[in-house]
């Protein structure tokens, strides 16, 4: 109570941990009405502790007006259907909150439905961790109906659930579809059998393993942000742009299609544009592969590559 009093009178607090603490229902209901109107706190962790579909229903009703927070944590704790339908609801109309930790909860089809139909307007999510729920082929079908018009999911898991063979491969083909999607987990789904668990094979070894492989490039290079980073300022995240020049999921940023073309994070790709720099070093400013990038990003990625392929920057 004395917490939720604190962030309710916009303490500088921009991290609370409350994960094993056996916090339960009273106490997210007085750290939700501290929410409502804090403008500083960004992580909240409460995993592992005994909140329930009362203690939810109350957070979600502060992610309705709150427009900070950017990651939630509200794992191993009893919220059913009813809190996950309300968190579904407020997803609605939250622009700001980037990751929603539920797994090892007791939501049903019922309430993960709510959460994946909220997808569908909801573009601010990169991260959903549905593991170890009581889901199936429902929530599975919503989703990738969500996925067909998301542009913001960038990570999901639903490990140790109910899918089953319809409901993975439905998902395999929109998580393959996807400009923003590089993670995903459907293992431990005992029904998901045969075709399915090939085509899961698949889209991992075709389609998810490329796009790791390109992120994590990106991320060392510091052309994208990581799906947790934060946004400048919460006070104005519609407007505020995350630290490498765009706002949205990580395989949004500008560069990423500049590197993609050029096959920049590949062996091979970098010792073609060796050759193509070798003979000409401002290529890179007019090649059709950076042509959608400013003149400040231009130069900003020659330089990089020029550094990457020759150990020094472009003069």
């Amino acid at each position: 109570m004395w917490l939720g009093d604190a962030l309710h009178n916009h303490t500088d607090l921009e991290m609370l941990d409350l994960h094993h603490t056996k916090i339960g229902d009273d106490d997210a209901i007085a750290l939700a009405e501290g929410l409502k109107n804090n403008d500083n706190l960004r992580r909240l962790a409460m995993h592992n502790n005994r909140i329930t579909d009362k203690g939810a229903v109350a957070i979600a009703a502060a992610l309705r007006t709150n427009r900070a927070l950017t990651l939630l944590s509200l794992s191993s704790n009893g919220i059913g259907d009813e809190g996950a339908a309300a968190l579904g609801a407020a997803l609605r109309v939250n622009p700001v909150l980037r990751r929603l930790d539920l797994y090892v909860n007791l939501i049903g089809d019922e309430g993960a439905v709510s959460i994946a139909q909220a997808l569908e307007v909801n573009s601010a999510l990169r991260i959903l961790h549905l593991d170890n729920n009581r889901v199936g082929d429902r929530t599975a079908l919503a989703l990738a109906k969500s996925l067909q018009v998301n542009r913001g999911l960038s990570v999901l898991t639903m490990l140790y659930n109910s899918v089953r063979n319809d409901g993975a491969m439905a998902l395999v083909q929109a998580v393959q579809e996807s400009t923003s999607m590089h993670s995903f987990a459907l293992g431990h789904n005992r029904h998901v059998i045969g075709e399915a668990t090939e085509a899961l094979a698949k889209l991992k070894a075709d389609h998810l393993a490329p796009r790791q492989e390109l992120l994590q490039f990106l991320i060392a290079h510091n052309l994208t942000d990581d799906e947790n980073a934060k946004v400048h300022n919460p006070a104005h995240p519609d407007v505020a742009l995350e630290r490498y020049d765009h706002h949205g999921p990580a395989l949004h940023s500008p560069y990423a299609a500049a590197v993609t073309e050029l096959q920049a994070h590949t062996p091979d790709g970098l010792q073609q544009l060796q050759q193509l720099l070798a003979a000409d070093a401002k290529a890179l400013h007019s090649h059709d592969a950076t042509a959608h990038l400013s003149e400040a990003q231009k130069q900003k990625f020659a330089s990089l590559m020029h550094a990457k392929v020759f150990g020094k920057e472009e003069l």
